[in-house]
């Protein structure tokens, strides 16, 4: 019984400092592109008035630490990542939240957004929506010159 509790201590002990650690690298990252001008992504972060609010790494893992756990735990820790919900708005504990990639990537200023029956996604969203692939899409619209409704309601043919 003490080498079965004591296996289970040497587990949680390792599972927390693995949480630990990618908790405190999310939260350096973060301060870095904010604040450090040779950060390579100071411009899109800092250089844009972007700020981070949390004062410590304390205040950064009683704010999001319990929900890092939560979200780690359903996508796994290679797929949660912080992501600003409005991206043009500060790292706070009201406007972060972990997401997986796919997410995050959904959620970028630079992304192509189309507007079709007043819904407005991503090129990418479209195309999982509709079953196709976001490159075949893409090529509807910018090569084909297709018209929206028809690139989202045209049914994909399949070569036989």
């Amino acid at each position: 019984m003490a080498l079965e509790r004591y296996i289970f201590c040497q587990v949680y002990v390792a599972f927390w400092f693995k949480t630990m650690e990618k908790l405190y690298q999310s939260f350096w990252s973060m301060k870095g592109r904010c604040n450090n001008i040779t950060n390579r992504s100071y411009n899109n972060y800092g250089g844009r008035g972007i700020k981070c609010f949390w004062k410590s790494f304390e205040e950064f893992v009683n704010d999001m630490g319990e929900s890092y756990k939560i979200h780690a735990k359903k996508f796994g820790e290679n797929n949660t990542t912080l992501d600003r919900i409005d991206g043009n708005s500060h790292y706070c504990k009201e406007n972060c939240r972990w997401a997986t990639r796919k997410v995050q990537a959904n959620n970028r200023r630079n992304n192509h957004l189309i507007t079709f029956n007043k819904e407005t996604k991503t090129i990418s969203q479209w195309a999982d929506d509709i079953g196709m692939k976001r490159t075949n899409l893409k090529n509807r619209i910018n090569n084909l010159d297709w018209s929206i409704e028809e690139a989202l309601t045209k049914p994909i043919r399949f070569k036989s």
